[in-house]
Order: C-alpha cells, then sequence, then structure tokens
C-alpha cells in the first residue's frame, strides 16, 4: 500500500470548495492543507474482492488469457472503501474489455468458470451467470466492450464506437469515483495494473462525488438524477463545481430533454434505496420542480420518504419492495392528476393503480382529520373501496394521532374478515329476475356486513329477503344506495 498526498476534502460543515472546476486536485495556493492517505495497489483490491479471486483461479485453470480486460464500477469502488484485509460483499462484477476480442470473450469466460450467457445486449455487453461458490446463488457478471460515445444533442442516446482502450472508455463515465478500474492479468510480480486516469481513488477517499468533465451533464442529463442516487447511497457531498454543473443544467433545460421512459427508470433506482436524501438534493437542484412543483409537498410534514427510509433501514429487499409507497409519498400532491402524471412516465397500469390508492388514501385521512373516527366501515369503502395492505402501512406511517391510527387499523380487519355467504343466484333465486339490480342488492349487503350488522349467514338471509321485498315493491333509498358487491 503506497502513500500519496491528497487535499483534505472535508471542511467543518462539510465539503469544502474546492478551486477550479473539474480538472483535478488543486494546485498552488488555493490548494487546502495536506494530509497523507494511503492507496490501496491492485494486488490489495483484488484480495478485497473474494469472488473475483474466485473467478480467476477458475480462468487461470482454464487457461483463459485475461489481458485486456478490466473490472470497473461499483466493485471497485467498494473495494477502494472497504478497510485493508477488510472482505468486499460484492455480488456482481462489471467487466470492460479492449480491444476485437471483446466480441467473444463473453462466450470464452462463461466456458471457462462453468457459467452461461444469458443475455447480449446493444453496445456489445452480454452477461454471464456463474455459481462460483457451492451452494451459493450465482454471481452476475456484466461484460461490455471499451467504447466511446458522443452525443447528438443532450439527452439523446449515445453514438456508440468500439474498440476503444481503457483509458478511452473511462473517460465517457460520469464521476470520478466510476472511473476507475483494475487489470485482471497479473504482472510477473504479481500485481495488477490499477488505471485512474481522474484521481478517482483519490476522491473515494475523500468521499467525494466529482464530474469527469464540465459538459458531463450536457452530454447526458440522466446523470444529474445518478448524482443525487450515488451521494444518498455512498452518503458521499457532491463536489461544489459539480453540483453547480448539476444546478445551471437544469436551469438552461436539461431535464426537459431526458425523454419519459428514460426519467421513469431513473426515478425507480432513486425510490429503490433510501430516498429522502437524493429527493432532497434533486428538489434543491431544480429537478422536482421541473417535473412538477406539487411534487415538493412531499417535503411537509409528516416526511413520509423518510419515514419509509427509516422504516425499512438496513433491508435492502423490503426497501426495494416498498418502492411503490416512496411513489406515492412523492406524489401525494399531485392529487386527481396522479394517475396522468405517472401515464406521461409511462408506468404499467398495475403500478399506476396501487400508486393511485396510496395517495387517494393518504389524502382523504389528511383531509378528514378527526372526522375519520366518526365514518362508519361502509362510509369509507364508498369513498375509498378495496385498500391494499401497504397502502395501510403508508397511511399508519404517516400518522402520529392513535385513535385515527386505530380507526384505520380496524377498517383493515373488517375489510379482510368480511365475506358475504350468499352469491348472485342466492339473489335470483329469492326472486330477482337478474341485471343490475342484483349486483345492488349484493352490494347493499356487503356494506351492511362491513358494518357488523349482519355476523351470520342466518342474517345475511333475512336481510336479503327484505331486500327483495322493497325491491318488488318498486324500491328504496337502500338499495338505490348500494354499491355492487366486492
Amino acid at each position: 500500500m503506497s502513500d500519496v498526498d491528497d487535499t483534505d476534502a472535508q471542511g467543518p460543515d462539510g465539503p469544502a470548495d474546492l478551486p477550479g472546476r473539474l480538472n483535478g486536485p488543486p494546485t498552488g495556493s488555493d490548494q487546502p492543507e495536506q494530509r497523507r492517505v494511503a492507496i490501496p495497489t491492485g494486488r490489495e483490491l483484488v484480495a478485497r474482492i473474494p469472488l473475483l479471486g474466485l473467478l480467476l483461479e477458475r480462468t487461470e485453470a482454464a487457461g483463459l488469457a485475461l489481458d485486456g480486460v478490466y473490472l470497473v464500477g461499483g466493485a471497485v469502488r467498494d473495494a477502494i472503501l472497504a478497510g485493508d484485509g477488510l472482505p468486499t460483499p460484492v455480488f456482481d462484477l462489471d467487466l470492460a474489455v479492449e480491444g476485437a476480442a471483446s466480441e467473444t470473450f463473453a462466450e470464452l469466460l462463461a466456458a471457462a468458470i462453468g457459467g452461461e450467457v444469458i443475455a447480449e445486449h446493444r453496445f456489445g455487453t452480454a452477461t454471464v451467470l456463474a455459481v462460483l461458490v457451492q451452494g451459493a446463488p450465482p454471481v452476475r457478471i456484466d461484460v461490455a466492450a471499451c467504447r466511446t460515445e458522443t452525443y447528438a444533442e443532450p439527452g439523446a442516446l449515445p453514438e456508440v464506437t468500439l474498440g476503444a482502450t481503457i483509458a478511452e472508455d473511462l473517460a465517457r463515465r460520469d464521476f470520478t469515483a466510476n472511473a476507475v478500474a483494475v487489470a485482471l492479468a497479473a504482472d510477473a510480480d504479481g500485481n495488477h495494473l490499477v488505471v485512474d486516469p481522474y484521481n478517482g481513488m483519490i476522491d473515494i477517499f475523500t468521499r467525494l462525488l466529482r464530474g469527469i468533465h464540465d459538459q458531463t451533464f450536457h452530454d447526458d442529463p440522466t446523470r444529474i438524477m445518478r448524482l443525487a442516487r450515488y451521494s444518498g447511497r455512498l452518503r458521499f457531498p457532491v463536489e461544489p463545481a459539480t453540483r453547480e454543473l448539476a444546478v445551471e443544467a437544469v436551469a438552461a433545460g436539461a431535464i426537459q430533454t431526458i425523454s419519459a421512459d428514460r426519467m421513469r427508470q431513473e426515478l425507480e433506482l432513486i425510490l429503490e434505496e433510501a430516498a429522502w436524501d437524493p429527493l432532497t438534493l434533486l428538489a434543491a437542484w431544480g429537478v422536482l420542480d421541473t417535473l412538477d412543483a406539487r411534487l415538493e409537498e412531499s417535503f411537509r410534514l409528516p416526511f413520509l420518504v423518510m419515514r419509509i427510509d427509516e422504516a425499512t433501514a438496513g433491508d435492502v429487499d423490503l426497501s426495494r419492495r416498498v418502492w411503490k409507497m416512496r411513489l406515492g409519498a412523492l406524489t401525494i400532491g399531485l392529487g386527481d392528476d396522479v394517475i396522468g402524471w405517472l401515464r406521461w412516465l409511462g408506468f404499467p397500469g398495475d403500478v399506476i393503480a396501487e400508486v393511485d390508492g396510496h395517495v387517494r388514501l393518504l389524502r382523504f385521512v389528511r383531509d378528514q382529520g378527526d372526522d375519520l373516527l366518526t365514518l362508519a366501515n361502509s362510509d369509507l369503502y364508498l369513498e375509498l373501496g378495496e385498500v391494499v395492505d401497504d397502502s395501510f402501512a403508508l397511511a399508519a406511517l404517516a400518522e402520529d394521532e392513535q385513535p385515527r391510527f386505530a380507526r384505520l387499523d380496524a377498517y383493515r380487519i373488517a375489510l379482510r374478515d368480511t365475506a358475504l355467504t350468499l352469491r348472485g343466484e342466492d339473489v335470483m333465486a329469492a326472486g330477482i329476475a337478474g341485471g343490475p339490480e342484483v349486483g345492488r342488492i349484493l352490494g347493499t349487503l356487503f356494506l351492511r356486513a362491513l358494518d357488523g350488522e349482519l355476523p351470520t349467514p342466518e342474517a345475511e338471509r333475512a336481510a336479503l329477503g327484505e331486500l327483495v321485498a322493497q325491491s318488488k315493491a318498486g324500491g328504496s333509498d337502500e338499495a338505490d344506495a348500494g354499491t355492487s358487491a366486492p
């Protein structure tokens, strides 16, 4: 492990303003006081990733040459952050391959390690799955040809040219922390070359997110979304010049150039993790206001996104599962427009229906206040209909008043436990010819059962007889007010 001089980017109130824009560490009289940072070697980084060690053992045994193959991405970053001698919990690997051999490398790798190529993607990329530890889940290995990228216009997909060097490939990446590569092929002394043209290792050590160049957000405005997500996930402050570039890009209209499809994808990724900090950054930079100013209502009490983050802290799978709850909390300010907004972004119908249910329940409970305590279950059903458990959970997180929480829970239990024994054929057998009247009678029976008025099958049949008699006599207010049975 070697020692290098590094600028201390942390001031007493967070990251200090580093002079200049994005051209590397500060120099001259503007450079802050220096400190010594121990930079790990390539060999040490490889040793911190047990899965990579297993992969190298298998490729060596199979005689697969690894010249021009590099580990890139989050595994490198996490290995740099890990303490000396500590294994890094990496579950997938990203490899970049130089030259023409990249087109066949995925197949050769799969054969060498006993895996399979499960997908070949655009732009010279493929995915290999392989079991490297007996009894453990398969490891995902994404293989990509080194490439250069150019952008015809902001927000457009890049024009890709394959066959680049690793240095050229790193130049197209978003942030310095993601622009470090480790060669898989070792030299004669067992060392692995570390390629770090933008001092990404220093920024990782100082826990700072820095753009690679001044045009990074102009080339790809979705990087603004990723900047917020990485900052929240890694707890890395954003380097001041990079933050300034993001704000300038938003003010210049960069967000409007992102397609609805790509924006939806970026939002989903943010909402699958603890989202309060990323969303706070997006609000501060003007992104949420650009998407819809009403989204900022989610930053009012009770800070529901934050409560979801706290409730799912430490459970990655649960946090990912409740992303639609976070989306409901984010869009509560849209009210009746939430369906149209979600359709605009291209969310599928089942997601739209669930999130709309979240928002309707949240707004109803908020608007009712203590009047909620006076409403019968049938009143709640006529207003809200069926409510999924996640909507109840979200409303419970939002509700600080115990009586209102208890009322919601009582409604949830009543919905779960209420089911009529009577069916449509029973109504017709009692004398109703069919048609909408059957549904209205069953709906009225269900509402009464939901209110606890029909605790037994005998009570249901007695009520059915009354409603049939009323219907034959020309109808009643109760029958007309009924809803269709669920």
